[in-house]
């Protein structure tokens, strides 16, 4: 690893580093719906499992988006769906979601295709736990539904995206190496957030 590459792992170790976990809560200034889009994007376990499902589903072509996005699109929704129950706790545990993260990095460094049905059903509960892991805080008063929607957009999107430029990988064999690479990053980030967070 050159100092450049250094600097940058350290950087974001730092920035990944867990804090305390809560739920939804709102940026000032922006609607609910616009906090509901953001809110996967600025949650550090949630852009990890992210970026680990939708590289993994675009890493083995021929790439086939249509049971792995009907299965994200409605667990997600559950997921989401269940967090206003009040039935579960509003945030996860961390170790569990940077565990999945931790899966995820491993299979693509890896580069080992695995069934569709196992892809299917890691992709699930993922995004089962990213649901209702995204609770709305109790404090908000209004435009739940809102934040709730924008949230379950933004992962849809976000999975779609990733997957389907990860798929461009396979055009070049460098740029599979750096798709390797970027799982071996997700797995040694998510080791390292996990020990910090089981030690608190």
């Amino acid at each position: 690893m050159t100092r450049r590459q250094a600097a940058w792992f350290w950087a974001c170790l730092l920035l990944l580093t867990p804090s305390t976990a809560h739920a939804h809560m709102m940026i000032k200034g922006m609607g609910p719906f616009v906090n509901g889009l953001l809110h996967p994007l600025v949650t550090i376990p949630h852009l990890l499992l992210l970026l680990g499902m939708g590289a993994l589903l675009g890493q083995h072509p021929p790439l086939r988006l249509k049971w792995p996005m009907l299965t994200f699109a409605a667990s997600s929704a559950l997921g989401l769906l269940l967090s206003t129950t009040g039935w579960f706790p509003p945030t996860m545990p961390q170790p569990l979601l940077l565990g999945f993260a931790l899966v995820f990095g491993v299979l693509i460094a890896s580069a080992y295709p695995i069934p569709t049905w196992l892809q299917l059903t890691l992709l699930g509960l993922t995004a089962l736990l990213l649901g209702l892991d995204s609770a709305v805080d109790k404090a908000i008063p209004t435009g739940h539904l809102q934040i709730l929607f924008g949230t379950w957009l933004c992962l849809n999107l976000a999975i779609y995206n990733i997957a389907f430029y990860s798929a461009f990988c396979d055009r070049k064999k460098w740029s599979q190496i750096g798709l390797r690479v970027l799982g071996s990053w997700l797995a040694a980030i998510a080791v390292l957030v996990l020990a910090f967070a089981l030690k608190k």
